[in-house]
């Protein structure tokens, strides 16, 4: 089973208002690398801030079928 990481992208507003947020789930093992994988898969720019949110659930990826290298959009419903 892959192992991955919960990764938020935050891009900053014109005007100053709250950030555009992102969530994504990226199936590699190691957390620097996988922030490395997401970077350079969406193309995100220097000004886009990464935060590393945790390590993604066994559960998450069984449901994903997350295969190693992999990078997934996900939606956060509150």
């Amino acid at each position: 089973m892959a192992k991955g990481w919960q990764i938020v992208v935050a891009t900053e507003r014109l005007g100053g208002s709250d950030p555009d947020v992102e969530h994504f789930i990226v199936a590699v093992a190691d957390s620097e690398r996988a922030v490395e994988v997401l970077r350079k898969r969406k193309k995100l720019t220097p000004d886009q801030k990464t935060l590393v949110f945790g390590e993604a659930a066994d559960i998450l990826l069984d449901f994903l079928n997350a295969k190693r290298g992999e990078v997934y959009a996900v939606a956060v419903v509150m």
